[in-house]
């Protein structure tokens, strides 16, 4: 008779375990989020526009930086590799390039930055094929850019990033990115603040 409990305790216990390690598996809406769970190695085109002093952009539907802002549009090009843990989140290491062309009216010439970058993300899945990477964080080191701002060697932190993304049928490849105007913050350690729009688009390949 205590044999069969201690059997019954091991299968409780067993069926306890199973279950839990099935909620931490997939988002509350009961999808699984282990469809993306692996490494892919990316590539990333982005347009962003940007406004600082101060940061900040007029209310919808008009979008434009605040009236006096600083303002710059940067084209941007990373490639690297992203990690998908299979329990929400994911991480992302790459290189970057930064062109950058100034509003005339602060007649000041197109520059370049490059850069060295970690970003951090949670992931949900919106269905089986589709997800939505959120609360994303960024930070690196600019490695070239103009010397007389203090660029080489700054450090740079961004907050705010959200993509909406696609798995491919075959679940080797995803693209994801950002088409609505949403704003994310960016802090470099030389003092400079603003605010961004960016329309960005990624394609990542199962490693």
């Amino acid at each position: 008779m205590r044999t069969q409990r201690l059997i019954a305790y091991a299968l409780v216990v067993g069926l306890t375990c199973l279950s839990a390690g099935s909620g931490m598996a997939q988002h509350p809406n009961g999808i699984p989020l282990t469809p993306l769970k692996g490494h892919y190695q990316f590539s990333l085109n982005s347009t962003c526009i940007l406004a600082a002093s101060p940061p900040t952009f007029t209310a919808l539907p008009d979008l434009q930086p605040s009236p006096g802002a600083y303002s710059e549009v940067d084209q941007l090009y990373e490639t690297g590799s992203i990690a998908f843990d299979g329990l929400g989140h994911a991480i992302s290491t790459h290189k970057g390039l930064s062109i950058a062309s100034v509003a005339p009216a602060f007649n000041t010439p197109p520059y370049v930055v490059t850069y060295d970058q970690i970003c951090r993300f949670t992931y949900v899945m919106k269905s089986i094929s589709s997800f939505t990477l959120q609360n994303g964080s960024c930070s690196g080191t600019n490695t070239t850019g103009p010397t007389a701002f203090g660029v080489p060697g700054s450090t740079a932190k961004i907050t705010g990033l959200t993509y909406e993304g696609q798995i491919g049928a075959s679940g080797s490849v995803l693209n994801y990115g950002a088409t609505m105007p949403s704003q994310s913050s960016l802090e470099v350690s030389n003092g400079f603040n603003a605010t961004q729009l960016c329309g960005t688009l990624v394609t990542a390949v199962r490693t």
